[in-house]
């Protein structure tokens, strides 16, 4: 890994005007997260698109919150939920994703670590594939297929390192991971 370049990070940021952020991150464990990344490295080869981790975002915080957010986190367990299918739409933070059954699991975890986060009006928790802008029936084509995975085991928390806003599919390669905290 390169080593981080801070002034060159903080002038990024500064040079659009935008805050950082700590994006909380609810990781699969592995297998499954190897398994992922391949398909999310094998999509973003065929559209030209950012790599990221496999991931599902439950919200974010300022960097204030870090030790009481992975205090909470270490009282957790894994847990297992069922992917429902695919799903694509214009945002490009969910271009293609994976649903999941249980969301009401990924909400109720979101508050007991991240009391103060909104969550009304908030996407359903869901794991990105795809980050692309790409027209409605290359989407339609992508979600006519199955889910690579029946059920995804999660283990794992990780703050992220963001820009506060809508997702610039520059900022991808920026964002790095500043903790994580593996489940009981």
């Amino acid at each position: 890994m390169a080593p981080r370049n801070e002034a060159r990070e903080t002038a990024h940021v500064a040079e659009r005007g935008r805050n950082e952020k700590v994006g909380w991150w609810l990781l699969p464990a592995h297998p499954p997260g190897r398994a992922l990344r391949a398909v999310i490295e094998g999509l973003a080869e065929r559209f030209g698109a950012p790599t990221f981790p496999p991931h599902v975002t439950l919200a974010s915080s300022g960097f204030e919150a870090v030790e009481d957010v992975l205090a909470a986190a270490r009282e957790e367990s894994s847990f297992e939920l069922s992917v429902s299918g695919l799903e694509t739409t214009d945002d490009v933070a969910r271009t293609l994703a994976l649903r999941f059954e249980g969301e009401e699991r990924v909400r109720s975890l979101t508050r007991r670590i991240l009391p103060d986060a909104r969550l009304e009006g908030r996407a359903p928790p869901h794991l990105s594939l795809l980050y692309q802008h790409i027209d409605a029936a290359e989407r339609a084509e992508l979600a006519s297929a199955r889910a690579p995975l029946d059920a995804i085991r999660f283990d794992a928390i990780a703050g992220m390192r963001m820009f506060s806003g809508e997702l610039l599919l520059d900022d991808v390669p920026r964002w790095s991971e500043i903790a994580r905290v593996s489940f009981v």
